[in-house]
């Protein structure tokens, strides 16, 4: 008996359902109800309404219908098995079948398998194959038949070579097709005797929430309707037939009565026409195959008073007029939106979309207290795509908010298991470079480092000492190697774990490794030795599938933690069917991690539905279900709806070949748009990425928006690009829906404004503040150490030491390639290690040398050999030029203990010198700072002084300050302990970097010029264009100069600043200035 249940509504449905269970119980209590769905969403909604009305669901199946059909055909004919047509199986088949193209039909894959990556070219072509090969059983079994009787069904050049491999496929097997074998049971069923029971079939079969399926499904369930219950629950937006609508009048059904077709009239609405194609299909489909025994229909408008929407005193809303104009199949004029049933909003990005949709549903929870999180549901056609924005979004609630609990439903097993994709990404590391940070990915994952024993405190030691053993990729030098690269050692692992172990036996090396980090070493060593070197070698080659399963079941054990049981599980489970897959070929690794990454996004886990809280899934799990509120994000042109994808050599994609009950993603993906307009009770909220975060300008929706708003008079809400946003909080002229609930974008938003009048504003730190070190430059005196450093750069001086605001410098994280160039400051290091060593004689440098170029630290290979050769050239130079300073100045003296009595305090210090002088040197080109710190020791002894230091072309260049007599360098000392204490009040008007280009221009009438450059440098940092590259200025800075123009820091106190303290040091440079090359 086939019973056809059909209503607008799906708790109408539920209602029939409840209905037939209540009326018509099963022969046994320990009879089973079966129920066939297509998602798991919709099973865990049944199950829990079911429960509701008989206060328990139990002793109940639900399957998707191709493992019903396969049990039915087996339960009716064992011999019927059709595992060979598995489509997994197939792949695998394949796979080992196109390793053979000797065959004439088999010559055109033959260009296309071969070259490089040949294995992966051919399992993607055999799992592609299998798809098409699965299609095909259902859906063109007269096209395989016509193969099998040695004829081709259409004139495409591809069919040729399908038909000989598919041909190839059968003779291995005396089994039928999945497409054959159902159809050998729907023969038996329609020749048999009705309501027989030898068959051993379901007392009843109910088929709920599907909205299409193929022909062949649809004839075996009529055949089975032959000897058991059948009933057929489908939704349906219109209640008149609007099978044919695109044709008008035209229909051609024959069982439809004349008299109905009067009644029925014309039925025009244009989304039943433009989105339900699908629909409509179906409904021809079941009215073409014959009588119904029973049909029952509960058609009604929506927003009656049995209607969670609204009771009979409630003004119809737009949503409802909208969902009632296609019940009745009729439209007019277009649906004005005056209210919020219906919103539309365009944003800049997924991320926007997903900080507007909350902010939408505090408001709607805010103003109906009745609505729950569970009568919410969000999808989106890719809910993937969403998913790290929905934790960042939805995780950050404040005190003021409630707590959005809330699940992501439908997810990919990859997505979903943490183990599982900590397997595909170490299998993918074991074929790669073993670049630093990917390996510490691994390391650092809960579900790798606990079975080696470390932890949180272990992981900060390894990072640290990969860093300091300038580890950047490669097993060790054979790896390299193997790579067609230079066999260098320096910078593997194999290297920089010798240098840790070294750094364990042997402390003072530099790296020391001792108490409790040396078990961390050990886990680090276990690991990369014991688990990578190890099974990168074992899987470095091609295996049998039997042997991959052993091995990476093997691999899991040794790795990942075996106490997350449910995580576990699917992925052994996976791994132990792959050892039963039909194929005795071996596979290279490459090709495991594809079959790896395929299975996983297939396979769908069932847990995040339904479950009291928010719901977040994509299209098709939760479709036809109910919901007071339901939110579609993602609705951008291109997106959705999918366009139909085919393989250039699928026949069913060739043009004209389409059929009735074919599968189409554009057509599903119309007709649950149109599900979803159905489904949403109170509101319909649409969201879609609408325009550029780029260039603002406008973007368009998804062609399903453009149609929805053909009848409705829907104007989309453009959301700002930023949560901040002044158009937030402020009233004038703003639509009230332009709002947000974010307490801390409201202050994010205060602070912008008040930055924005800071631009017009004195500076933030007007006037003198109190004097926090007054007493240093006192009685008890200021080191002199400490007036160099605050003259090296008095603003960041002020910033740091004064008010106290330090910015730590983002570290840049170690590059995961050998160094080729090193930049300014590890040069400078570099340049001063070997400038000492070499100071101390070739011995010493010569040590140096080869303990860099061990660890790492030294640029690698040729390069560095010669970058090397061009550093000692420049440190012979320096070298020279130092030590005949040093022949002239004489010995080194024992520290003086200096106590300086000036006008503005005392200075202390201890000063260091040579018998006849003091020398300062550095391996780097010379800046303002170098000088000013030389001349302030100067000031501090009657002897002269030396700098040596690079000139502009990078040559030695030495200068000397003569001996000034007393007066005038306790005079010159005073002048900065004054400018040092005044900077103690406020920033000091002296940027050094613009005094010295003031008073360093090659021409008086530039020195302005010169100066305002190098003050709009400093503050506002420097663009390179050549390079397009930019070096912004220290935040210190750029705070403290915030809102201030650069003209203004070239002023009156600067001036006399820069004459008082810079331009002697200038003069005296002048007067004494000797080459190297003198």
């Amino acid at each position: 008996m086939f019973t056809l249940h059909t209503s607008n509504k799906t708790e109408n449905l539920l209602a029939h359902l409840n209905k037939v269970l209540e009326m018509q119980p099963l022969s046994s209590p320990f009879a089973r109800d079966v129920f066939l769905i297509q998602s798991q969403g919709m099973e865990r909604w049944l199950s829990q309404r079911l429960a509701d009305a008989f206060g328990v669901c139990a002793n109940v199946d639900f399957l998707f219908p191709g493992k019903f059909y396969n049990q039915i055909a087996q339960a009716i004919d064992p011999t019927l098995a059709s595992d060979f047509f598995e489509r997994e199986q197939l792949m695998w088949r394949l796979d080992a079948r196109l390793r053979d193209l000797s065959h004439a039909d088999l010559a055109p894959l033959q260009t296309y398998l071969q070259g490089e990556q040949l294995a992966i070219k051919r399992f993607g072509l055999a799992q592609q194959l299998a798809q098409v090969y699965d299609q095909y059983e259902l859906m063109r079994l007269d096209l395989l038949d016509r193969w099998q009787a040695g004829q081709t069904f259409t004139t495409h050049p591809a069919e040729i070579w399908q038909r000989r491999l598919w041909l190839d496929l059968i003779i291995d097997t005396e089994q039928p097709h999945r497409g054959q074998a159902w159809l050998r049971v729907i023969e038996r069923l329609k020749n048999t005797e009705p309501n027989n029971s030898a068959f051993a079939l379901p007392e009843r079969i109910s088929v709920f929430g599907l909205t299409t399926m193929p022909p062949l499904l649809l004839d075996f369930l009529h055949a089975l309707a032959r000897h058991t219950q059948v009933h057929l629950y489908l939704m349906q937006p219109c209640q008149h037939y609007w099978g044919d609508i695109r044709s008008g009048k035209q229909m051609r059904i024959e069982r439809l009565q004349a008299e109905q077709l009067e009644q029925i009239g014309d039925i025009s609405h244009p989304l039943l026409s433009l989105l339900g194609q699908q629909g409509r299909e179906f409904q021809q489909m079941i009215l073409e195959r014959g009588e119904l025994d029973w049909e029952f229909d509960s058609f009604e408008p929506f927003g009656d008073a049995s209607d969670d929407a609204c009771d009979d005193s409630t003004p119809r809303s737009a949503l409802v007029q909208l969902q009632n104009s296609l019940l009745e199949g009729q439209h007019t004029d277009k649906i004005a939106v005056q209210d919020n049933s219906i919103q539309l909003v365009s944003c800049h990005s997924p991320m926007r979309e997903l900080e507007v949709l909350k902010d939408a549903l505090l408001k709607q929870l805010d103003q109906d207290p009745s609505l729950e999180l569970r009568d919410i549901l969000v999808m989106a056609p890719d809910i993937s795509v969403y998913e790290p924005f929905i934790s960042a979004v939805f995780d950050s609630a404040s005190s003021s908010q409630p707590t959005f609990r809330y699940a992501i439903a439908d997810r990919s097993l990859r997505s979903s298991n943490e183990l599982l994709d900590t397997l595909i990404n170490l299998l993918n590391l074991l074929s790669s470079r073993f670049e630093w940070h990917a390996v510490l990915d691994i390391l650092e994952r809960e579900a790798v480092y606990p079975n080696f024993d470390l932890d949180a405190d272990s992981l900060a030691y390894i990072r640290r000492w990969v860093e300091q053993t300038h580890i950047r990729w490669g097993r060790d030098s054979a790896h390299r190697q193997q790579l067609q690269l230079p066999a260098l050692e320096q910078n593997t692992w194999h290297a920089g774990l010798n240098q840790m172990m070294w750094g364990f036996v042997k402390q003072g090396t530099g790296l020391e490794i001792e108490g409790s980090a040396a078990q961390a070493l050990g886990g680090l060593d276990a690991f990369v030795r014991e688990v990578l070197f190890d099974y990168a070698e074992r899987t470095s080659k091609p295996l049998s599938l039997q042997a991959w399963s052993a091995l990476l079941l093997n691999l899991i054990d040794k790795t990942l933690q075996d106490n997350a049981y449910q995580q576990l599980m699917p992925l052994r489970d996976m791994l132990q069917r792959l050892a039963q897959m039909p194929s005795n070929e071996s596979y290279p690794l490459s090709v495991i991690v594809r079959w790896l990454d395929l299975a996983a996004g297939e396979h769908k886990t069932s847990q995040g539905f339904l479950a009291g809280q928010l719901t977040f899934c994509s299209m098709l799990p939760m479709r036809s279900i109910p919901f007071k509120m339901i939110a579609i994000l993602g609705l951008n042109d291109g997106d959705f709806p999918k366009i139909d994808r085919h393989p250039s050599f699928d026949l069913m994609g060739l043009a004209g070949q389409f059929r009735q009950g074919d599968r189409s993603a554009r057509r599903d993906d119309r007709y649950q748009f149109l599900d979803a307009i159905l489904s949403a009770r109170q509101t319909l909220y649409l969201s879609y990425v609408g325009q550029s975060i780029k260039t603002n300008d406008d973007l368009p929706p998804s062609v399903v928006v453009s149609e929805l708003r053909d009848v409705l008079a829907l104007t989309p809400l453009k959301q700002p690009l930023n949560g901040f946003s002044q158009t937030y909080f402020t009233s004038e002229s703003l639509p009230k829906a332009l709002r947000t609930y974010q307490p801390r974008a409201a202050r994010i938003a205060q602070a912008f404004a008040l930055s924005q009048r800071f631009k017009h504003a004195p500076r933030w730190w007007q006037g003198a503040i109190d004097a926090q070190n007054s007493d240093e430059s006192g009685s008890a005196g200021l080191l002199i150490e400490e007036l160099v450093r605050f003259a090296g750069d008095p603003p960041l001086y002020f910033m740091q030491n004064v008010i106290g605001i330090r910015f730590d410098e983002v570290a840049q994280q170690q590059s995961a390639s050998e160094p080729f160039a090193l930049d300014g400051l590890e040069n400078y290091h570099l340049n001063q290690r070997l400038l000492a060593a070499k100071l101390k004689g070739d011995a010493q440098l010569n040590a140096l040398i080869e303990r860099l170029q061990h660890s790492g630290e030294w640029l690698s290979g040729q390069f560095g050999d010669i970058k090397l050769d061009e550093q000692l050239r420049g440190l012979q130079a320096i070298a020279a030029l130092i030590e005949n300073t040093l022949t002239q100045i004489g010995e080194a003296q024992p520290a003086d203990w200096l106590e300086l009595d000036l006008t503005a305090g005392r200075l202390n210090g201890w000063r260091h010198h040579h018998a006849n002088g003091q020398l300062h040197y550095r391996y780097s080109k010379l800046k303002p700072k170098d000088y000013l710190q030389a001349w302030l020791w100067h000031l501090t002894g009657d002897q002269p002084t030396w700098l040596i230091g690079l000139d502009k072309d990078n040559k030695p260049q030495a200068y000397e300050f003569a001996p000034l007599d007393q007066t005038e360098r306790m005079a010159q000392l005073n002048n900065w302990l004054q400018t040092y204490q005044h900077n103690l009040t406020e920033p000091s008007a002296l940027i050094l970097e613009a005094a010295w280009a003031y008073v360093s221009a090659k021409k008086p009438e530039n020195a302005e010029r010169d100066a305002l450059k190098a003050i709009c440098d400093k503050v506002e940092g420097t663009k390179d264009w050549a390079s397009n590259t930019s070096r912004p200025p220290k935040a210190e800075i750029a705070l403290l100069y915030q809102g201030i123009m650069v003209d203004e820091l070239y002023s009156d106190a600067f001036l006399t600043l820069t004459e008082q303290l810079i331009t002697p040091i200038w003069q005296a440079l002048n007067d004494k200035e000797t080459s190297a090359n003198d």
